[in-house]
């Protein structure tokens, strides 16, 4: 399995936590992704659910254009929408509503950790190392302090 198809899994995993988060209209983004990795991927939001498809299976309501490296940093969280998209790291062909509506409706690890931050339910400090324990999204937040 290619590493954007890897990450397009896990960002599927990370709605799957939250569906309540892809609770709004039914939208299909397509992605034609460049570079090595690249290829035509699609994420169908549906009835609380996300799914993945390679190739173009449904009729797409939004197609953003990147390369593969860009789109797995986006979806890691480690680049923002918005900012690629004014830097031309993404075109947006088709509703900017509606790809809007996606960076509101995944659950990009960044925002995810802001979350735990907030509901932490536990949290176990050792030297320079703090972890916080939150059930409700099943996720961990380490943190460092050098």
């Amino acid at each position: 399995m290619s590493r954007v198809m890897d990450a397009l899994q896990s960002l599927k995993k990370r709605m799957d936590l939250d569906p309540e988060r892809i609770s709004g209209s039914p939208a299909v983004y397509q992605f034609h992704v460049s570079g090595e990795e690249g290829g035509t991927f699609q994420v169908r939001l549906e009835n609380q659910q996300a799914e993945i498809s390679e190739g173009t299976p449904y009729k797409p309501d939004c197609t953003l254009e990147m390369s593969a490296e860009h789109l797995i940093q986006l979806i890691k969280g480690k680049l923002n929408p918005t900012t690629a998209f004014m830097m031309g790291k993404l075109k947006v062909n088709g509703s900017l509503q509606t790809a809007g509506d996606f960076e509101n409706s995944t659950v990009c690890e960044r925002a995810m950790f802001r979350e735990a931050a907030a509901e932490t339910v536990e949290e176990v400090t050792q030297g320079p190392t703090r972890l916080n324990i939150c059930q409700s999204k099943r996720i961990f937040l380490l943190e460092l302090s050098l």
